[in-house]
């Protein structure tokens, strides 16, 4: 299952966490939980995720250990990659994956 880029909106669409790296990526994560919900797998079905960040050198520390809590012990493959900008000029983190049944 292909799990398209999540961001930090809530499920109203309001934007969570302006020019905060950690309400946003937990706010993207409960994001990821609700869809692979809807598909009927959980985080430990997770075989691959993408992090996107739009300023690594500031957020990678932090986001990485929101990521491992998240996970606890499950460790899916993944890249962390910095960009420019995301859809959204208030966006700093973006996560897509792809988990197995």
């Amino acid at each position: 299952m292909y799990v398209s880029g999540q961001f930090s909106h809530n499920e109203d669409g309001t934007f969570i966490g302006e020019d905060n790296i950690e309400a946003q990526t937990r706010q993207t994560l409960e994001n990821l939980d609700r869809v692979l919900k809807e598909l009927n797998a959980t985080k430990s079905n997770l075989a691959y995720v993408e992090i996107y960040l739009t300023n690594p050198q500031a957020h990678t520390e932090s986001v990485i250990n929101l990521f491992k809590e998240y996970l606890d012990t499950h460790r899916p493959a993944g890249s962390l990659i910095g960009v420019t900008y995301l859809a959204f000029p208030e966006q700093l983190i973006e996560i897509s994956a792809i988990a197995h049944t």
